[in-house]
């Protein structure tokens, strides 16, 4: 498989024989490397769509929790914004799913987001039916509830294109039942740098001192994230 760099990495494997270095890892690097980047694009599309309908729901249910507020002053303006912001949740339902994000088996999520948009279709109703039953209270809690949730599953750190492409190409999504977002991302981390970038780093770290060159891990680690953007 044909990548920009090519060259870079042709020439970084000559050297890297050419100082005795372990040839078996270099080829399970190379063979990991292509299989990754070969999967990265349509990987990073499903797994970056799921994370931005996440943040959509995490503002949706912000200004939704804001117009639930003060619900003695409503007003025609107010009503639209409510449906709209409804309609729009309601459309993200189920659309949110990534196995390195927040997947159809988190039943905590997935039970209050449903049981969230149940509660904002009938209090829909209540607002155009006045012989329905107010439930606007435990709405607006499951509101924050759920976006207190979501807030958690939005971590500030992300995973790099690589790391992503990298686990779902060559490890088994098993190991992540039952972990919450931030500990699924950590795995994943841990995983790549163990398992990736360890072993070839260390032959490149290698062929450097053996040629008696200076900075050879911080050669290194910019050889594998020229490689790896």
């Amino acid at each position: 498989m044909r990548t920009q760099y090519d060259k870079e990495i042709k020439k970084m494997k000559k050297a890297m024989y050419s100082s005795k270095c372990d040839k078996s890892i270099i080829k399970s690097w190379l063979k990991s490397y292509e299989k990754t980047l070969k999967n990265k694009d349509k990987l990073i599309i499903s797994y970056s769509q799921a994370k931005i309908n996440l943040r959509k729901i995490a503002e949706g249910l912000r200004q939704l929790d804001q117009v639930l507020s003060d619900r003695k002053e409503w007003s025609p303006v107010k009503d639209n914004q409510y449906v709209n912001l409804i309609t729009m949740l309601k459309g993200l339902e189920n659309e949110y799913y990534h196995k390195l994000l927040i997947d159809e088996n988190d039943a905590n999520y997935n039970t209050r987001y449903h049981s969230m948009i149940e509660l904002a279709c009938k209090y829909n109703d209540f607002l155009h039916n006045r012989r329905r039953k107010d439930d606007s209270v435990m709405l607006k809690s499951e509101v924050e509830n759920l976006l207190n949730l979501t807030d958690e599953n939005l971590t500030d750190e992300d995973l790099s294109d690589f790391e992503v492409s990298y686990f779902l190409s060559n490890k088994k999504t098993e190991d992540l039942e039952g972990l919450s977002v931030k500990e699924k991302q950590e795995l994943v981390s841990r995983v790549y740098r163990v398992e990736f970038i360890g072993p070839i780093k260390g032959e490149i770290i290698k062929m450097y001192e053996t040629n008696n060159e200076e900075g050879a891990e911080a050669k290194a680690l910019e050889f594998i994230e020229l490689v790896t953007q």
